[in-house]
């Protein structure tokens, strides 16, 4: 009997995320990660914004696949960089129109 998990389209990004971090244990080197350094400020903002709602999904989907190692990771990055996501960058996470079928 195979165990087969199911993810919706489109999301493949947050999938390379969880498997850089099931090789290395880290997303620290994730490509799929916004960066955000290195770019102009207003760059910046908009990168943080894309961050934060990529960390976000990303904790969806481990919730999904019950990896809470996977989560424990993610809201260990998201508190460590908790001054860098102010109460804005969340509302437009929030507010962006994104639904995730997990």
């Amino acid at each position: 009997m195979t165990k087969t998990i199911r993810l919706p389209e489109g999301e493949p990004n947050l999938f390379a995320i969880f498997l850089t971090w099931i090789c290395t244990g880290t997303i620290e080197n994730a490509e799929e990660l916004p960066t955000v350094t290195g770019i102009t400020k207003d760059q910046k903002e908009a990168s943080l914004n894309n961050q934060y709602l990529q960390l976000a999904c990303c904790y969806a989907m481990g919730d999904a696949l019950a990896a809470e190692a996977y989560r424990n990771t993610l809201m260990d990055i998201l508190v460590q960089n908790q001054r860098h996501f102010s109460a804005e960058h969340a509302k437009k996470a929030l507010t962006a129109g994104i639904h995730l079928d997990y």
